[in-house]
């Protein structure tokens, strides 16, 4: 989550228990705020759901953890930029069709009944497609099951982000590795029209762990955020330790402070003080920035060859 700058992450079958769950809390707490919803009957052996939010993005005071279906389907409020609350559902639906169908109806009756905040969001693993285009080789899931959960996702207002992104595209988030090595997009990312307008580089990609399932995810932004610049360049600090860069740099800091010099007692629209240590400081930038893309090959193989003899 640090490395990608992962603000909110789902989980699915984790099973959790409250013990191991301290444990993760003591080692990563300061980082990571964890909430969980596991199987009442078998919390370690059965499915399970949970969100992880990163403390160095979200505001993770008074966060808000409702359990709608044990291991199946929580939702999550947090604050988000100002005064928003963002609300998030997490979900790990079941295999069996007959469950699965019936989890999105239990869902939907819960929303009716206790007036539950329609999210911002929703994610996880859905264990069916909408389309059979998500399928390989190609076929529709179970209409029950997909007529129940559109009924259940209208009515929340929520639209697959990926599919709206790529109307066309073929990508899988899950590969059977037995059988005829059917592969699928049971995993997936819905937002509301609101939060869409936001969202951008929709991804299915590869995770760094070893697991079945490829990483679903987008970037998303608030309208009320301050807009936020590409920053100014930094030099790299290795290159403090390049003899030949800090000399070159040192003949130009030479030049620009007899040329400041020379142009304070005799200063025109094209040659004055703040102009030279412009055009210097441009200099620098350019010499450091051609030996830093000189460094990072020689770094990037030293790296390598380390890896390869360990």
């Amino acid at each position: 989550m640090k490395k990608r700058q992962i603000s909110l992450l789902t989980l699915q079958e984790t099973h959790l228990s409250e013990e191991y769950t301290r444990d993760v809390r003591t080692l990563y707490g300061r980082r990571l705020s964890i909430h969980f919803s596991s199987c009442e009957e078998n919390p370690t052996g059965k499915s399970g759901v949970a969100v992880v939010l990163n403390k160095d993005l979200v505001k993770t005071d008074g966060v808000e953890s409702i359990e709608l279906i044990p291991g199946r389907a929580m939702l999550i409020r947090a604050q988000w930029h100002g005064d928003a609350i963002f609300t998030w559902l997490a979900i790990y639906a079941p295999n069996k069709e007959t469950e699965n169908k019936e989890m999105w109806e239990t869902l939907t009756q819960m929303w009716d009944d206790r007036k539950l905040p329609k999210p911002d969001g929703m994610s996880g693993d859905f264990n069916f497609v909408e389309d059979a285009l998500d399928r390989l080789p190609v076929h529709e899931d179970s209409r029950a099951t997909v007529e129940a959960f559109k009924a259940f996702r209208k009515m929340l207002n929520l639209r697959d982000g990926w599919r709206t992104a790529n109307p066309e595209k073929k990508d899988y988030s899950f590969a059977q590795m037995a059988g005829n090595f059917s592969r699928s997009r049971i995993d997936r990312i819905y937002v509301s029209n609101k939060v869409l307008e936001n969202c951008d580089q929709w991804d299915i990609s590869d995770p760094t762990l070893e697991t079945d399932h490829r990483v679903v995810s987008v970037k998303m932004t608030s309208p009320k955020a301050p807009y936020v610049g590409k920053g100014r360049w930094m030099m790299p600090l290795h290159l403090l330790n390049n003899g030949k860069a800090i000399r070159e740099v040192e003949v130009i800091v030479r030049t620009m402070a007899r040329d400041v010099r020379s142009a304070a007692g005799n200063r025109n629209d094209a040659m004055n003080p703040q102009s030279v240590y412009a055009e210097g400081k441009k200099e620098i930038i350019r010499v450091l920035r051609r030996y830093g893309k000189r460094s990072i090959p020689v770094k990037q193989a030293k790296m390598e060859n380390t890896e390869r003899h360990q």
